[in-house]
């Protein structure tokens, strides 16, 4: 009986010895963790740029300013209106500004016409591309006077309606002296230092055609600088008609920066 006993308390003492070292690997082994969630790719965003409130460059954006402009003629046959990438009236200080469009399908034949604020025609020509600087066979722009300027496109068969007209105000005899001052005070000597200059003259000012056209030709000398780029989208954001430009030249200036050049 006695064996008996003590057999039965060694096979407990067993079983209580497996028991608690079973327990104590549970304890040690680590439990397994749980899958992490997959981190959400972050999304890029834009550049976010402070847009400079310019205003000024439109006259007609002005309450005090009431300027008619010439009627458009009606529509003809099958083509779209080109759009004037310019304000609806500006002042001007060059004596032979460029004209910039846009047109919507591929066109190279259009045809420029310039008017004075009497409706008159003044300058016509054919010309190609969506661009085109006023050339100095043309008469002459007359301090103080106004013009209006509009495109049409035209093919073999068909032709556009005209554009909506835009204008200018040549500056009078004194506006420009002033100006004229404000570009003699300049002292850089650098070519690229002098463009930037000169453009901000033009845009304290706000002459659109001359710092637009400034900031073009500057882009054009030095295609790998993003400031220029920045300046002039600066300028593009002012109008509504020219946003669009104004979205691809500060995308050019962060591809510049990130990449070193324009692909």
């Amino acid at each position: 009986m006695i064996a008996n006993h003590v057999l039965r308390g060694t096979a407990l003492l067993l079983l209580l010895s497996v028991g608690q070292a079973q327990q104590q690997k549970q304890t040690q082994e680590p439990k397994p963790t749980e899958a992490a969630p997959k981190e959400k790719p972050l999304k890029e965003h834009p550049r976010r740029r402070v847009i400079t409130d310019l205003s000024g460059f439109d006259l007609l954006a002005s309450k005090n300013k009431h300027v008619t402009r010439p009627t458009v003629a009606a529509a003809t046959r099958g083509l779209q209106s080109a759009v004037a990438l310019a304000p609806k009236l500006a002042r001007l200080y060059a004596a032979y500004p460029v004209f910039v469009w846009s047109y919507p399908v591929a066109s190279s034949r259009f045809q420029f016409s310039l008017l004075n604020s009497e409706e008159k025609e003044v300058f016509r020509s054919d010309i190609t591309g969506t661009s085109y600087q006023y050339p100095e066979t043309a008469p002459s722009l007359e301090p103080g006077r106004t013009y209006f300027w509009s495109v049409e496109t035209f093919s073999e068969l068909l032709t556009s309606s005209p554009s909506d007209p835009v204008g200018f105000i040549v500056l009078s005899t004194e506006e420009m002296q002033a100006v004229k001052k404000a570009l003699a005070k300049i002292q850089e000597q650098d070519p690229f230092r002098l463009g930037i200059a000169r453009a901000q003259v033009f845009t304290d000012q706000r002459l659109w055609y001359d710092a637009i056209g400034v900031y073009t030709e500057l882009i054009a000398q030095y295609p790998d600088r993003p400031e220029l780029y920045d300046e002039r989208g600066m300028l593009y954001a002012q109008l509504a008609v020219t946003r669009d430009l104004s979205e691809k030249d500060f995308i050019d200036a962060d591809k510049l920066r990130g990449q070193g050049r324009l692909d």
